[in-house]
């Protein structure tokens, strides 16, 4: 395999940026609790300190705030922060997890691993869930605070399914329970006809309401939402081996929606091209594959996944605040790491 260029964003080229002596690395040890949201502190990166020993990973970032403010480049989503301090924790040995993909160029990955011995890795972070899916499971889980609307009497439950729209369900839903307290309709619920003739019905269906139902309450316009799931993906037998995690790793990255992420990995020319998967309360993944990943002890899969030619190493996490992560790597096999960073 060739070597990386430091030219970036070229489809016939190795894209792995500046070289290691041209980069900025900055850390401080900071302790990161993820909750059942995507909830990160923006100050992660920001407000690290300059001096860590050599035999810590951290991670790094390449600009300045105010420089990549500067020429129009972005900062890393909350995600990709959390993941690049895991991926750092976990390696350690000096490696360095840094910001590959700055808006500066199309098609970029990103992010970077570089090692102490030279060799380099190129990551793409994706999730078991569209992005509009994850916007939804913040809405539901990404606060502390309750949702409060003081046009309505509150005590509502409200069930939708993982596909419905965050951003029209957050400006629509007040609307329609405030009808439903107008027309005396403490509930409704699809009633799976493919016909639905209840307008409150059609309209709730629209939103990605599976039912909705209103009780007593303390707090006057609360609204309580949940995600409705397949019984397959909460519940079933326990499987201490793992044997569901490998098959579902190598459906899940041949689906087409990854063509993006192994375009991306493919052009980096990276000795080692990892993909880190998130997984939502709301995944796809099957129940065994999710219990797995909610287990805090040190049991892995046996059976290897069978990976793409783009793709080097595997990293699984869920976004529940229990368990720790699944990495596979073709010298190592699996093992575990852990969600509740020390970078």
């Amino acid at each position: 395999m060739r070597g990386p260029s430091t030219e970036r964003g070229s489809e016939d080229r190795c894209a792995l940026g500046l070289p290691l002596e041209e980069r900025t690395f900055t850390a401080k040890p900071t302790v990161i609790r993820v909750k059942q949201s995507l909830q990160l502190a923006d100050s992660l990166l920001a407000t690290h300190g300059r001096n860590l020993p050599p035999s810590d990973g951290f991670v790094g970032e390449t600009l300045t705030a105010e420089l990549r403010e500067a020429a129009g480049m972005t900062e890393l989503r909350d995600e990709e922060k959390w993941a690049a301090a895991m991926i750092a924790a976990a390696l350690g040995n000096g490696a360095r997890v840094d910001q590959h993909d700055d808006g500066s160029q199309p098609g970029m990955y990103d992010l970077d691993i570089a090692y102490l011995h030279g060799h380099v890795g190129a990551v793409e972070v994706t999730a078991a869930a569209d992005r509009a899916s994850i916007q939804l499971w913040k809405l539901v889980n990404g606060s502390d605070e309750r949702w409060i609307e003081p046009a309505i009497r509150g005590g509502w439950f409200v069930s939708l399914v993982p596909t419905a729209r965050a951003k029209r369900l957050h400006a629509e839903l007040p609307g329609l329970l405030a009808r439903l307290e107008d027309a005396g309709a403490p509930e409704i619920r699809r009633s799976g006809r493919r016909q639905e003739t209840d307008p409150f019905v059609v309209e709730a269906s629209e939103l990605g309401i599976v039912s909705a139902s209103q009780g007593s309450t303390d707090h006057t316009g609360s609204i309580y939402l949940t995600i409705s799931r397949d019984l397959a993906q909460i519940g079933g037998v326990v499987d201490p081996t793992g044997a569901a995690v490998a098959p579902w790793v190598s459906a899940f990255l041949a689906e087409q929606q990854q063509a993006d992420v192994l375009a991306k990995l493919a052009r980096s020319c990276a000795e080692e091209r990892h993909v880190f998967i998130l997984l939502p309360g709301f995944s796809t993944a099957p129940f065994g594959v999710v219990d797995m990943l909610m287990r805090e002890d040190e049991s892995v899969p046996a059976e290897a996944p069978t990976l793409p030619p783009e793709v080097t190493h595997v990293w699984l996490v869920s976004l529940w605040d229990v368990g720790r992560g699944l990495r596979w790597s073709p010298d190592r096999g699996w093992e575990r790491f852990d969600r509740e960073v020390d970078a």
